[in-house]
């Protein structure tokens, strides 16, 4: 209904090529009357049909129209329900296996079901860890901070990491990633025992990072 006035343009048109001009080259008044009154009669037609259509269609096209999307709404949120409930139970269940290899599937599997699911990557993380292939646990913990920015512990967990391979400048950098995100976390810092080479080599700049995390964490 978006053009409901193009058939009364068009008939304008026609009735110019067809006989609007007389025999003598002058306007038939007589009969662009007529043509203006039939005009004006469909234009009359055409209003009150768009607006019986706006009265009664219109209504049970838009709830029609809203009742498909929420159908498919509820369709999606149905799947992502289901996918998340497998994902979960999968890491769940790695939780109990002590084999690296079976645990790091049963996560893999999880992470293809749901890849943002809670926890996933960073349980991948720690299962690649404890094999000891530090680069795919970097990956891991890298990537849930992909889908979860906001999540102290993977930043905790990399700084971690870092300083398991000595790396300090690393280390310190992800500490104070993980502290701007939360900074009550620095009671976890000072309790983890994977931090204490840290905070020998690295004395100064660790209770700095610490001391303005209380100030915040304090305000």
């Amino acid at each position: 209904m978006r053009y409901w006035w193009a058939p009364f343009v068009a008939v304008v048109l026609i009735a110019v090529i067809l006989g609007v001009w007389g025999p003598s080259g002058l306007p038939d008044t007589g009969y662009l009357l007529t043509v203006v009154a039939a005009i004006a009669t469909l234009a009359g037609l055409g209003f009150a049909l768009y607006g019986w259509f706006a009265a009664k269609e219109l209504p049970d096209l838009i709830e029609r129209a809203v009742e498909e999307r929420l159908a498919r709404l509820e369709k999606e949120l149905r799947h992502l329900t289901y996918r998340q409930q497998e994902a979960m139970q999968k890491i769940v269940a790695s939780y109990a296996v002590d084999d690296p290899d079976r645990k790091i599937a049963l996560l893999k599997q999880a992470v293809e079901v749901q890849p943002d699911a809670y926890n996933a990557y960073v349980a991948l993380g720690y299962a690649f860890w404890a094999k000891g292939d530090l680069l795919q646990a970097q990956e891991c913990f890298m990537k849930d901070l992909e889908f979860h920015p906001d999540n102290h512990q993977a930043a905790s967990d990399l700084a971690a990491l870092y300083c398991e391979q000595e790396e300090w400048v690393a280390a310190l950098h992800w500490v104070r990633q993980a502290l701007r995100m939360n900074p009550s976390c620095w009671k976890d810092f000072e309790s983890d025992t994977r931090f204490d080479r840290l905070r020998r080599a690295r004395t100064e700049t660790y209770r700095h990072l610490i001391e303005d995390a209380r100030r915040r964490a304090d305000d």
